[in-house]
């Protein structure tokens, strides 16, 4: 057994590093298409007055991300939802899900792929095809809040699909079992 595994302040630490490369990645597009068409002042000032909403939503979308993990995990292990644990690693604010029992490397890539997909990126190209701004913002927000799941698949990309892991309990990441 060995442990695939990064500190839950590193990763918090490589989201912030990640907001430059990422805002630049999405916004340049999103700028070149539709900065004619859309008052980006007016819409930063509706969400400056909107704030307390905009926190919400996000903060919502934050406990979306770890029910889509979850979700993913019941589906791939055939409805095991009663080995599923939600909680918050306090010390960085970093809400989390983790699924107690043993599974293919496969299966926990998917479930750590599935909320960045479909709260993030899909979003984020959806906002870029139809110009919303604010969709835009969000999907940005959580595009970054899933930085720590798209580290573990990079740490993981070496790994051969068929191993067997189980989600760390203390650490973002996991715990080779089988290779």
């Amino acid at each position: 057994m060995r442990e695939l595994t990064i500190d839950s302040s590193k990763a918090n630490l490589l989201g912030l590093a990640f907001l430059i490369p990422v805002g630049l990645f999405a916004g340049v597009p999103f700028y070149l298409l539709w900065h004619q068409s859309i008052d980006l002042f007016a819409e930063i000032v509706f969400l400056k007055s909107e704030l307390v909403w905009a926190l919400l939503v996000l903060l919502s979308f934050v406990a979306v991300h770890e029910l889509l993990h979850a979700l993913a995990y019941i589906i791939l292990t055939n409805g095991d939802y009663k080995n599923i644990k939600f909680g918050v690693i306090w010390k960085d604010m970093t809400p989390y899900c983790h699924y107690n029992k043993s599974i293919a490397m496969s299966k926990y890539r998917v479930a750590l792929a599935t909320p960045g997909l479909i709260t993030g990126i899909i979003p984020l190209f959806v906002s870029l095809t139809t110009g919303d701004f604010l969709l835009f913002i969000l999907a940005l927000f959580l595009t970054l809040g899933a930085v720590g799941d798209f580290i573990i698949l990079w740490i993981s990309r070496k790994e051969k699909s068929s191993s067997i892991v189980k989600d760390h309990p203390e650490k973002i990441g996991c715990i080779i079992i089988e290779e």
